[in-house]
């Protein structure tokens, strides 16, 4: 798996990518932390007012093809 996060590029095994996963959902409390798509993660930290403004978000992701990963 190949993760993005800010401006770095990491190689890491399912393992490790889901500690990461961990950690960052720690970090949002309503909002996108990651998508991912072929193999490749981007970490972001999307925060949203409203679940409604949240889930239009993931529509948009979803859409596009992405495995959106919220809370």
């Amino acid at each position: 798996m190949i993760v993005n996060i800010n401006n770095s590029t990491y190689e890491m095994n399912s393992k490790q990518y889901k500690a990461v996963l961990d950690t960052a959902s720690n970090a949002v409390t309503c909002g996108i932390y990651a998508v991912e798509k072929n193999k490749v993660a981007i970490m972001l930290r999307e925060e949203y007012k409203s679940k409604e403004e949240l889930k239009q978000a993931v529509g948009n992701y979803t859409a596009k093809g992405f495995k959106v990963h919220w809370k």
